[in-house]
Parts: C-alpha cells; structure tokens; sequence
C-alpha cells in the first residue's frame, strides 16, 4: 500500500485541534520574526540574540508586518509541494504495479526523503526570502532611507540617527556620518523626535 504523505496528516490533527494549530502558527511566525531581526543586524556586525529577552521572541511577529505575509506564503508553499508529491505518488501506483523504472525511481525517492520535501521546500523558501529583505532594509538603513529620528539622551546630547530596531531593554540606531551602530538602553533616552512626512509627499499616502 501507498505510504501516505506526512503533510496531510499533520493537518488533520491541526484540523482536530484548532488551538494547537494556532498556538503552532504563531511560533512558526515570531521564528520568523526573531530569524529576520538576526539577519538584518548580522549584516552590521551585531548579534541581535544578546539584547533580546523572553518578552522579545514573543512579540517579534509583531515588530516586522512582512512576517505574516511570509507565513501565509511560506504555507502555500508548502501545500502546494505536498499536492505535488501527492500527485507523483499516485503517479507512482502501488509497488506491486510499478515497473522496473518506477521502483527504481522510488526507491530513490524515499532515501531522498521525499515525504518531508514539502516542509524542506516551505523552509528554503522562508530563508531566501529574509535573506533577500534582509540585504534591502540593511541597504535603506546605510542610504538613509530607513525612519530618521532625532534622539535626545538623558545626558543632554541630540543625535541625528537612523531608526533600525528596538528590544525591550534597548535601542538600536544607525549613524550614516560615522556608519556605525549605536545601541542604547532606554533608560539613557529621554525622547525620540520622528519628523512628520510633508504634505503631498508618498510618505503621506497619497
């Protein structure tokens, strides 16, 4: 008998336990999340992980909006991949009806693992597509592109920087004049001045 895909079985517990599904999904985006945040800063020589706490993992999905929208692409992916593996199994035909090509095609197949292609498919295309965004933010953040703030330290100083990201504990900011990283507690800022777009700008919306 056909061995069955791994994919679908996976979903009909999800369908089974709805909360599990959702509990699940939720992980799958603030990884996403916390993978893109490591990404971007590694291109500036910093390791994001060390000023991230517990409370940042878990709200990363909502730091970065693409996130969801790489999930939801990240699942049709996979779906897709794992309709077309179904299909090639059907294909296939129980063993005992396979021909001499056939079987040697899929016993290369299951040493290949293709019961788990969907999901490998699904992940590549996740790490592609952060590697990608990741080497546009970081090429806004030095073009000056990015939020520009103005910040105003608890001692005094004015600082003219580019917005880059933010952890529970810390800010961080870019200097294009000295293209370097600054990253500050927040208790050492007293305000951040972000200028409004102007009337009739794109920034506007219009």
């Amino acid at each position: 008998m056909a061995r069955q895909p791994l994919v679908p079985v996976r979903a009909g517990v999800f369908r089974e336990h709805p909360a599990l599904a959702i509990t699940l999904g939720y992980l799958f985006v603030s990884a996403i999340g916390l993978l893109f945040s490591w990404a971007l800063f590694r291109r500036f020589g910093v390791n994001f992980f060390l000023f991230a706490d517990v409370g940042d993992f878990l709200m990363s999905a909502f730091r970065e909006p693409m996130t969801f929208a790489l999930a939801g692409s990240a699942v049709a992916v996979g779906w897709v991949a794992a309709r077309l593996n179904r299909i090639e199994e059907r294909w296939l035909g129980e063993p005992e009806d396979r021909g001499r090509l056939a079987r040697g095609y899929a016993w290369l197949r299951d040493r290949l693992g293709a019961r788990f292609w969907p999901m490998i498919f699904a992940a590549g295309y996740c790490f592609l597509f952060i590697d990608d965004h990741a080497d546009r933010e970081a090429d806004r953040i030095r073009a000056g592109e990015s939020d520009r703030v103005t910040v105003l330290t608890g001692a005094g100083e004015r600082l003219e920087r580019v917005q880059m990201g933010a952890t529970s504990r810390f800010l961080m900011f870019y200097d294009p004049a000295g293209r370097r990283v600054e990253i500050l507690p927040q208790e050492a800022v007293a305000r951040m001045l972000l200028a409004a777009p102007e009337p009739g700008s794109d920034d506007d919306g219009r």
